[in-house]
């Protein structure tokens, strides 16, 4: 879905938000007016029986049970908005962009202003999926209701490949909004429990920023080859995992976890890294477990055994036909 489109979707979200917001200030309003209600009923009702006449009034509740029946609908249509609003991020087009990309200027910054304007409302929406305040900032890219901008980079198809993967990313929160798997993060997390380098990515596990002298430090990494070693972990793991690859560098020998990095290490540390107390519950689970199928092996044996010595003990003609006169 476009950029623009997703504009107009997401101000269709903001105006039923809006009546939402209305509908419960009525609600607040009835149950306010219901309760007073309430009392004056009950107190004409106990007068009535007391004075003997006769008190066929009924409370009626129909405008409050209305407004809630309206409050619920508008709920419904807001998830249904959402949905359609994520699902069409799951294909997002950036249609407002430029036809090129500036040379990035001596902040290493590139400025992509949007053509048409602004579009507050579908940007407010991508940076609420992950709970973040505008701009939104998502690896090297900062996200305005106006542009974007692309920092770290030295030249104009870094910045190219920088907003790719921005992209990318948006299509994967949507996915993840919506409760679907994402191949890319099981298959890179898997690449990473299968590596040579294992020790390496679980001792940088899952930090925001990590330097070559810091995994030293970690695994007690104190002569030349081993250092070698991790240094080629950053080297040859990109050239494996390529668009895939979970790091930015930010200066040399010292590396930041990606977006896509981080989604990794959590699918990682679910399918591969057991918490130490999980692991021990499920040792005492199993032990109980073969506790309990040890005593049914026993109970099957003695069964058995008592059935065995039925069988020697009599004629099995005996057993099945009854005793021969």
């Amino acid at each position: 879905m476009k950029l623009t489109e997703m504009e107009q979707k997401c101000q269709q979200l903001c105006s039923i938000m809006d009546q939402l917001k209305l509908k419960e200030n009525e609600l607040q309003r009835f149950k306010t007016e219901e309760t007073k209600a309430r009392e004056d009923f009950q107190v004409r009702k106990i007068l009535a029986d007391i004075k003997g006449e006769a008190f066929e009034d009924e409370f009626k509740l129909e405008q409050l049970d209305k407004t809630k029946v309206e409050a619920e609908a508008l709920r419904q249509s807001i998830t249904k908005e959402e949905k359609e609003i994520l699902e069409g991020m799951k294909q997002l087009v950036i249609d407002v962009l430029p036809n090129d990309i500036p040379l990035p200027d001596s902040e290493k910054k590139a400025i992509l202003s949007f053509m048409n304007g602004p579009l507050p409302n579908v940007v407010t929406f991508i940076a609420s999926t992950v709970n973040s305040e505008l701009p939104l900032k998502l690896d090297n890219i900062l996200l305005y209701q106006d542009k974007i901008t692309v920092t770290g980079v030295n030249t104009r198809i870094e910045a190219a490949e920088t907003l790719k993967n921005f992209v990318e990313n948006v299509k994967r929160i949507a996915r993840i909004a919506l409760k679907e798997h994402d191949v890319d993060v099981e298959e890179t997390a898997k690449y990473f429990s299968e590596s040579a380098y294992r020790d390496i990515w679980e001792a940088i596990g899952g930090r925001k920023t990590v330097s070559l002298q810091q995994i030293y430090s970690e695994l007690h990494i104190a002569e030349e080859d081993k250092m070698q070693r991790a240094r080629n972990f950053f080297t040859n793991t990109k050239i494996v995992l390529k668009e895939k690859y979970p790091f930015i560098v930010v200066e040399k020998g010292k590396y930041e976890l990606s977006f896509f990095g981080a989604l990794v290490w959590k699918q990682y540390q679910n399918s591969y890294l057991k918490n130490p107390q999980v692991e021990q519950k499920e040792k005492d689970q199993q032990a109980a477990i073969a506790e309990e199928n040890a005593g049914k092996d026993n109970k099957q044996i003695s069964e058995k055994t008592t059935l065995n010595n039925f069988v020697k003990d009599k004629k099995i003609q005996e057993t099945i036909y009854g005793k021969k006169v």
